[in-house]
């Protein structure tokens, strides 16, 4: 990411390739935002992980609901194929 920037830089006029400073300060804005959703992407996996470790050691059914409850609230919004698998595991438990 920033080898390519360097290989773009022009050195005059603070363009890089013909393009104007805005436009760097707009792909900085992105490129950044795009390493910021990885890196939390990463945390919310990792979360959800540290969840299905637990309730594979769950026992009680209690403990399952709450556990899927959990990993409900991380898929709503991320991954709605692995939200309604827990919601229908969570429903025949009850």
């Amino acid at each position: 990411m920033i080898l390519v920037l360097t290989m773009l830089y022009s050195g005059t006029n603070n363009s890089v390739a013909g393009v104007s400073s805005v436009s760097i300060d707009s792909l900085i804005h992105v490129l950044d935002k795009e390493i910021s959703n990885t890196t939390y992407q990463e945390s919310r996996e990792k979360r959800i992980a540290g969840v299905r470790a637990q309730l594979a050691s769950a026992q009680k059914p209690a403990e399952r609901l709450m556990f899927y409850d959990d990993l409900i609230g991380y898929y709503n919004n991320y991954q709605s194929d692995s939200l309604l698998i827990y919601l229908e595991r969570s429903i025949n438990l009850a």
